[in-house]
């Protein structure tokens, strides 16, 4: 089970999460894959020779999100270099995806049909379609206006669920093999800028980025 809390800021909005995530490198794709601990991602990382936990923090002299990849296990020489090419991989893959989407949603090319009492919508580049039934009276229009706003409902959904924070964050990725406890207090460098930031958002009362009044707003469970 994954328990995601929820920081933010009550002056400027600033939102950061801590949620426990895990990483592996991906030996087929040659990515670097994060996911939380659920009981569908159970043995996920099997089989890889790096893994590490992520951390996500605010670095206030460049005004940007950071992450922070902190690998725990590998069984390989220079594991920084690997997790760092496997990033931008996974992030080019996920522009690409992206990409692709957008421009569905922007053509949103359909077909309508009209069967028995009902019609059928199609958007074929979507891979789903729409029926519409038990509603005889609707018109042809009130149909395809219906039908694309179902479309564009579930599509925005997938764009919106693609974490692109993650392409625009500086990443900071860190060899901890052996390292003991980790310090709630633990400051690290930002490479961008050299400034000293906080490692884990938990640890904050002020925030990051204004110095308002900064906590956790809300607390999620996922299994």
């Amino acid at each position: 089970m994954a328990i995601v809390n929820y920081y933010q800021c009550v002056e400027c909005d600033l939102e950061l999460a801590d949620d426990g995530r895990l990483f592996y490198y991906d030996n087929d794709s040659g990515e670097t894959i994060e996911f939380l601990i659920l009981m569908s991602t159970v043995g996920l990382d099997r089989g890889s020779k790096i893994k590490g936990n992520v951390t996500e923090t605010y670095c206030k002299s460049c005004d940007k999100y950071m992450r922070i990849y902190s690998i725990r296990e590998s069984e390989i020489e220079n594991p920084c270099e690997t997790v760092r090419k496997g990033i931008d991989k996974h992030i080019s893959v996920i522009q690409s995806e992206l990409e692709r989407l957008k421009g569905i949603k922007r053509r949103s090319k359909y077909t309508i049909t009209p069967e028995e009492d009902y019609y059928v919508v199609d958007f074929p580049e979507w891979g789903d379609f729409y029926h519409v039934d038990d509603e005889p009276e609707m018109s042809k229009e009130d149909v395809i206006k219906d039908a694309l706003s179902q479309f564009h409902e579930e599509i925005d959904y997938k764009i919106n669920s693609m974490d692109d924070k993650v392409a625009e964050s500086i990443i900071v990725v860190l060899d901890e093999r052996g390292k003991g406890e980790d310090d709630p207090s633990e400051m690290v460098e930002c490479p961008d800028c050299g400034s000293e930031v906080n490692k884990y958002v938990s640890n904050l009362n002020e925030c990051p980025k204004c110095g308002g009044l900064f906590g956790c707003i809300n607390s999620v469970c996922y299994d």
